[in-house]
């Protein structure tokens, strides 16, 4: 059972560390509250890192989302 999340991390001279991104897919089993689609908060230090199709991705247990950001 997968209960990693993905998340997109934004462009920028900061990406490869960067605390906010995309939540892309929630893993099976997985208890983050945020909605896919949402920005999110994590911890920058935390996950590893994935390339699908030539996109970078960040793949994270449930407890590095931090925040979910609302607009």
């Amino acid at each position: 059972m997968v209960r990693g999340i993905h998340v997109v991390p934004q462009t920028g001279h900061m990406a490869e560390r960067s605390q906010i991104g995309r939540l892309m897919v929630l893993g099976t089993g997985s208890k983050c509250e945020a909605p896919v689609g949402s920005r999110v908060v994590v911890n920058p230090y935390n996950g590893k890192d994935a390339v699908v199709d030539g996109i970078p991705f960040k793949v994270y247990d449930d407890f590095a989302v931090l925040a979910m950001i609302t607009e």
